[in-house]
């Protein structure tokens, strides 16, 4: 991709979320945690009726006389985003591929935390770590961060999402909202994401492509696994093969929902073909 055409599609993404971030997100953001944090504002005087739990002893000591913490509602939401960035995730039948779906959707969410005032980090994983962005404030940070997403190109195929949920843990340790973007076209993960739904507030988005849910007949065509290379040839004429492929597409579904549902994690699909704006918003609203 040369320059003017990165320049272009920045320029492009930008557009289009900024007006729907503007349009469905005002207000989400601030509904997504159930409990915010409570920060340190200043020390006061004990009068009756506090919490003696709140008492600065060294204070207190220090004027003879008793102190008490106060402390305020944390106002800044940490919003991180963790982006699957492997190979299968570069398909679409039609349209867009899953990647675009996902790196729009990065751009959208990342507008709507920086435009609240809120902080924003990224994350983009296949199998190891591909790109780290840190905690970014103010809505003049949007143009530079998606330049990162559209210009970065991963160097791994497969994916490891226990090991990209296990990095994410080790980097956050402010309660977040954390939204993972993936076709989850992985191994288990379950363990990873109950310990990080217990710390944060985590959301997933998980990008399907119809193609992928329902072969058409076409005849004997080669199809390669993104993520190893392998190519093998299917005949797609026969009813058996669309159907065999049909009912594991449909058990891997399963057991993704089932892994989602365990942790206690909501979870949304949107496909590259739909749009998702509205379901997105209210997916987010209703968390």
């Amino acid at each position: 991709m040369t320059t003017a055409e990165v320049l272009k599609k920045v320029r492009r993404i930008e557009l289009k979320t900024r007006r729907r971030s503007q349009q469905l997100f005002s207000g989400a953001f601030s509904s997504v945690l159930k409990g915010r944090g409570m920060s340190f504002s200043e020390v006061r005087e004990y009068v009756p009726g506090d919490d003696v739990r709140t008492i600065d002893w060294n204070v207190t000591a220090r004027f003879n006389a008793p102190y008490v913490k106060v402390y305020e509602e944390d106002r800044e939401l940490n919003v991180v985003l963790l982006m699957d960035a492997s190979k299968s995730t570069f398909f679409g039948s039609q349209h867009q591929d899953k990647h675009e779906v996902i790196t729009e959707l990065m751009a959208l969410l990342a507008f709507s935390a920086l435009q609240h005032r809120d902080t924003c980090s990224v994350m983009a994983y296949s199998n190891q770590l591909e790109l780290y962005i840190p905690p970014l404030k103010g809505s003049n940070q949007i143009l530079g961060l998606i330049h990162r997403l559209v210009q970065f190109k991963p160097r791994h195929s497969t994916t490891d999402m226990a090991a990209a949920i296990r990095e994410l843990t080790r980097r956050i340790h402010r309660k977040s909202i954390v939204f993972i973007v993936s076709d989850f076209k992985c191994d288990s993960f379950l363990k990873e994401l109950k310990i990080l739904n217990q710390q944060h507030e985590v959301l997933a988005l998980r990008i399907t492509d119809p193609l992928e849910q329902k072969i058409p007949n076409l005849g004997i065509l080669p199809i390669q696994n993104p993520e190893t290379g392998e190519p093998i040839w299917v005949d797609t004429s026969s009813a058996a093969v669309r159907r065999f492929f049909e009912l594991e597409n449909t058990r891997f579904m399963q057991v993704t929902d089932q892994v989602f549902k365990q942790s206690g994690v909501r979870y949304l699909n949107i496909s590259t073909t739909e749009p998702y704006w509205h379901t997105l918003s209210s997916f987010i609203r209703q968390s």
